[in-house]
Parts: structure tokens; sequence; C-alpha cells
């Protein structure tokens, strides 16, 4: 046993080994994405570094598939081209990104989102959505703080390695239901869907939490012959798993619930072991509620959310599931494409097809029960959302329901061929090549076909493009984002001479990153006379460029800036008449670039805001 687990461990780093090495490799790759021939020369280069690793590998196994090492061979070859499923395109992303700091994105949309929250970690302020799940915002966190990087520079590796980590993560799970063999074309197979590279962690957890929710069941459904401690430590297992995915990101967890709950219900033991079935249940719950109980807290005080966001997949016809695009669909014509049969494509065919034999060769495996319940609650989900948009002009992420129920269709496409091949392996003669170890190198070289095939036109897909609906708009960003466009008071604090503190005023409300939410001075005040704002900013940074939001009213007629020299404040330049309305930041060039982490900006003449005199700003920011 303990043999067994050691080899399943190995064969797991074996795939995040692989994974890296691959990547690695392809940073040395160098030409300019910004032109069509370098697009297609990169993608050239990593196609052919995944022959360099596949051509070796396949070479090893058809030698050692025929002997007494067969075994051995398999399960590594299993693991390592888990790894290079995904790292094909994570390599892809690494030239993309080559010859820009910023990721997919730049600092703007989700990745802007991801990149204050991090630096607001970084920083020791509280991260200020109470539904988003945080594990994400401490792995870029983790990074920045890992490769010295602040988040916005780190985003490029968060995301290759959100990437690269799906295959040998899908591998992992997959492992806990079958051996090396199926495993690996589940992996594979299922998961070549779910890559994104820009908001790649949601769909990670879609392909780990799957084949989780899978093992639960099992373990419940067969655990009675388990020991008391043995039953415990399953659920203590679970509890911790099932949290960290959950507090990775939860969305799947809503669609998926009721159907879960429902699988969980129809493999109970409740006749033959219903009270290890309780402690094994009541334990991952319990463990499960100790990790997760301050975000669901979090959330469930937080106000309602409406999601409004009419996006791409929300105005297309509701059943099509057979293709996930995501938000950003690029050039695609007719979509869904019009299929050959009654509006269907082949592909949904094939899934119709699968469903229709999984059920009928395994509708009592734990598989097979698991799958359907879920799916079946998530469509009903997806439906009722769907159907009362009309009314409610809310969206509330039906469309997301697209990569689950894809997912979940095409794990039952490859159960489907799994069972029909058990099946004729049970008949098949003795030297059968089904029944022969020699048949994987078939397989392997198989799987680097699609490997290879899938990765080229996922790369191309987020190739730079200057089109505001294509993926590559991403890139394209990220190549024309001016360089260190950060704000450069991350993390800063502030002081004033005096202040109005409300929930639209307060001292911290100059830089806090909300431009509806600014600073105003005390009222009271019937004559002119001088108010400063205070900026602490944890280690000298570099700026030469002062952007301020102006208020509604109370802009100052003139303030003056002042930085610290080593000496003390010291004026460098006064600005004459604010302008009012915060619908425009004015931008203040400053005589020269200063490395400072103290700065004060010093309303000398204010304006008049019914009898009082006030300086009032919604937002200051600094850029190099």
């Amino acid at each position: 046993m303990e043999r067994s687990r050691a080899l399943v461990a190995l064969e797991i780093a074996t795939a995040f080994v692989v994974a890296a090495l691959f990547v690695l490799t392809c940073t040395t790759i160098n030409v300019n994405v910004l032109e069509r021939l370098g697009q297609v020369s990169g993608i050239a280069a990593v196609e052919w570094r995944l022959l360099l690793f596949a051509l070796p590998l396949l070479a090893v196994l058809a030698l050692l598939t025929r002997g007494s090492r067969a075994d051995l061979a398999i399960r590594f070859g299993s693991a390592a081209l888990a790894g290079l499923s995904s790292a094909a395109v994570a390599g892809g992303i690494a030239v993309i990104l080559h010859r820009t700091q910023f990721g997919l994105g730049a600092t703007r949309g989700d990745a802007g989102t991801l990149i204050n929250w991090a630096e607001r970690l970084l920083t020791g302020q509280p991260v200020e959505s109470p539904v988003y799940p945080p594990l994400q915002n401490y792995v870029l966190a983790g990074l920045s703080k890992l490769t010295g990087l602040r988040p916005a520079y780190a985003m490029p590796w968060f995301q290759i390695v959100g990437v690269a980590a799906l295959g040998p993560c899908a591998y992992a799970a997959w492992r806990l239901l079958f051996r090396p063999r199926a495993a690996v074309v589940f992996a594979i197979v299922s998961s070549l869907p779910m890559i994104e590279a820009y908001r790649e962690y949601p769909l990670l957890v879609l392909v780990v939490l799957v084949p989780v929710l899978i093992k639960f069941l099992r373990v419940l459904r067969y655990g009675a012959g388990e020991t008391l401690g043995e039953t415990l430590r399953s659920g203590v297992i679970f509890g911790i798993s099932i949290a960290v995915l959950f507090l990775m990101y939860s969305g799947w967890f809503q669609w998926s619930a009721p159907g879960f709950l429902l699988a969980a219900a129809i493999v109970f033991p409740w006749r033959t072991g219903w009270k290890q079935g309780a402690v094994f249940c009541g334990a991952a719950f319990i463990v499960f509620v100790l990790l997760v109980h301050r975000y669901v807290g979090g959330v469930v005080h937080a106000s309602g959310i409406a999601d409004n966001y009419v996006y791409f997949d929300a105005t297309v016809e509701p059943a099509f599931v057979a293709m996930w695009r995501g938000g950003l669909p690029g050039t695609t014509g007719v979509w869904p494409p019009v299929g050959e049969l009654g509006g269907v494509g082949l592909f949904t065919v094939i899934l119709a097809v699968g469903l229709a034999v999984a059920i009928a060769l395994g509708r009592n495996r734990t598989l097979v029960v698991t799958i359907g319940c879920i799916m079946a609650g998530t469509w009903l989900f997806r439906m009722w959302h769907a159907q009362r948009m009309w009314k409610t002009k809310l969206v509330q992420l039906w469309p997301r329901t697209t990569a689950e129920l894809l997912y979940l269709l095409v794990i039952l496409v490859c159960f489907a061929g799994y069972l029909a091949l058990e099946r004729a392996r049970d008949k098949a003669k003795p030297d059968s090549a089904l029944r022969s170890q020699t048949a994987f190198f078939g397989l392997a070289t198989g799987l680097v076909l699609l490997i290879g095939s899938s990765a080229s036109p996922t790369v191309d897909r987020y190739m730079p493009r200057e089109n505001l609906v294509d993926p590559g708009y991403l890139a394209w960003e990220a190549y024309h984002r001016p360089l260190l466009e950060v704000n450069q008071l991350a993390g800063a604090t502030d002081t004033a001479r005096s202040s109005v503190e409300t929930d639209l005023w307060s001292v911290g409300g100059a830089i806090d990153h909300k431009i509806w939410r600014g600073y105003s001075s005390e009222l009271g005040h019937r004559e002119d006379h001088e108010e400063w704002l205070d900026v602490m900013i944890p280690d000298p940074r570099k700026f030469s460029r002062l952007v301020i939001w102006p208020a509604a009213d109370g802009g100052p007629l003139q303030l003056v800036i002042e930085v610290d020299d080593g000496t003390g404040l010291v004026p460098v330049m006064t600005v004459n008449d604010l302008p009012q309305g915060h619908m425009f930041p004015q931008t203040i060039k400053l005589p020269t670039t200063y490395e400072v982490a103290h700065l004060r900006i010093r309303a000398t003449k204010l304006r008049q805001v019914d009898d009082d005199y006030v300086f009032r700003v919604a937002e200051v920011e600094l850029y190099e």
C-alpha cells in the first residue's frame, strides 16, 4: 500500500515537472508576436519543442511496454503526457508575453481587479470583495513575493502557471478513480475545452472538482468496511480538499450543489452502513465549514449581487453547450454554427451518443449517477435564469454553465468508451491487443497528436489582435499599456489637516482606488484657509505625474505639490484652478521624476461650497 501511494505521488510529481520543464524551454523563444509571421513562428517553435519532448517519450514507451517494466512505463508515460497537455498551451502563452511585463489584459478587467486585491494583501489592507473567493488573490500575492515583482508584473506567471497546472491537476484528480491509462485519457480529452489563459483558475477548479466529488460519493457508497479512524481521516481529507477548491472559485458549487446532494442521497448506504456514512459526511462537512465559514459569512452578509451584464454567451440560443468560448468570442460568423441534424452538428451528436451509451452501460456506476444528477441540476438552473431574463433583465452568470455542462458531457463520452472497451476486453482472447500493455504505445501516439493539434489553435486564439471582441486583444493590451502604468500609491497611507468622515468622504478616500468615494476637509470654515493631504508610501517609488480626479465640487483654486527630498518637504509645483466635476482626471506633469516615499498636496486657495471653504478630491494617483 505504501509503495503504491509513493508511486502515485511520483507520477503526479512527474506531470508537474514535465510541465514546468516544457514551459521553461518555451521562455527562450523570442519572436515579435505583433506581426503575423512572428505569431506563426512562435506557435511552430512551441510545436517543435513538443515533438522534442514527445518523440523520446514515445520511443521509451515503445521499448519498455514490451517488457517487465511496462507498468512503470505506462504510469510515468501517462503522467508525462498529462503534463504536456496543458504545458503546450502555457508555453505558447509564455511566447506571447515574452516581450511585455504585463499579463493578458494588462491592468484592466479581471486581471486589474486581481492585481489590485493582491496589492492590498501585500500592503496589509483588506480585500474589499466579500463575495469573490480569496485564494486566487493569495496565489498572485505569493507569486509577487516569490518573484520580487509587483503583482502587475507577476501576473504573466500567475496566468502561465495556472494554465500549465491544469493537465497535472486533472491527472491527479482522475487518478483517484482510474488506473493511469484511463486517467490520462479522461484528464486530457475532457480538459482540452477547459484550457483558458485569461481566467484560468475557475476552470482549473471545475476540472478537479468533478472527479473529487465522484470519488467522495464512491467512498461514501462503498466505505462501510473501513475502520472508524479511516473513515474520519477520509472525511477530513475530503473536507480540506473541497474547501480549498471552494475558496479558489465557488461558482461551480452553486450549480453543482443540488445535483450532488441528490446523488449523495441515491448512493448513501441507508441499510448497510448508514452510521459509517454519517460519520464520513459529518467529518467532511465540519472541516469544510471550519475552513470556509468566514468567506461564506461575508457572502451571506453582503448585499445581493445583481448580474445584468449581457455578454456574448447570454445572447445565443440557451440549449447550445457544445462549445465553450468564454466572454470574448472573436470573429465567429453565425453562432452557434448551424448543424446538419436539426440544427446541431456532429460534435453535439457525439455528446448525445456518449450520454446514451454511458447511461445504458453504466447507469448504476457512481460516476454516471454523480454526473447525471449534477448535469440535470445545472441544466435546470441554466434554463431557470435564462427564461427569466426578459422579465428581470438579469443574467446571473447562467452562460457560465456552458463550461460545466460541456465538461460533464465530454466525461460521459470518455466513460462510454471506457465501458465499451471494458466489455470488449472481458470477451477478448488472452493474446488480443486489448489485453496487451503494448497497446498503450498507440494510445500515447494518438494523445500526442491530439495535444499538438489542440494547443496550436488555442495559443493562436490569444495572439495579439487589435479587436475589442477578440481574445487576442488581451495580449494586444499587454503590449500597448504604458510601462509601469500602475498607481504608485498602492499600499500608501495618508493624513490630512482635517477631514469629514462619512460613507462618501474620508481621509483615506483620496487614495482608496474608488472614484465614487473621496476626501473632503471639514466643514464650518467660513473664510479661506489652508488644507493639506500628506501621503506616505511604504517605500520610495518613482513618479513624474500626479493624477487628480476632481470631486463634484470643492476643487481648490490653487494647490502646491511638495515632496520630501530627505531634508524636509520642498514645494516643486503650483497648480491653479483645478476644475470641478470628476468625469475626467487631471494629469499634472511634474518638473522631473522623483523617487520619494513622502509627498504633500497643499491647498492654498479654496473654493466656497455653500457657506464653507473646503478642499475636496475624488482620488489621487501617481505614475512614473
